[in-house]
């Protein structure tokens, strides 16, 4: 990711979450991944918890001196979902809430 531009990485970072969370894709009308539900196995949340530690990773290290405020504020976003994310990997809602299936559908 080195030498790309903000709006770039943020980009990719959008895509690769939608890969990961098709149905929230679909809600926001990009409608790639529209035949899918995402893999909702241990593997697969397995893959989201890693996607949130290489992107908090990714967009931490990125110098918040050299942005324009429009693109601090896109930053200090992803960073939030991010740590959110983080937060509940002990919860293992994808243990717990058999809400988190059925809604998939609804």
């Amino acid at each position: 990711m080195v030498g790309m531009l903000f709006g770039e990485i943020a980009r990719v970072f959008v895509y690769e979450r939608f890969a990961l969370e098709p149905v929230a894709a679909s809600v926001l009308g990009v409608h790639t991944y529209d035949h899918t539900f995402g893999d909702q196995t241990a593997d697969g949340y397995a893959k989201r918890e890693a996607f949130v530690e290489e992107w908090l990773r990714r967009v931490e290290a990125i110098d918040e001196t050299t942005l324009p405020p429009y693109e601090l504020i896109d930053r200090a976003l992803i960073l939030a979902q991010l740590r959110g994310d983080r937060a509940l990997v002990p919860f293992q809602r994808w243990r717990r809430d058999p809400g988190l299936y059925s809604g998939l559908i609804t």
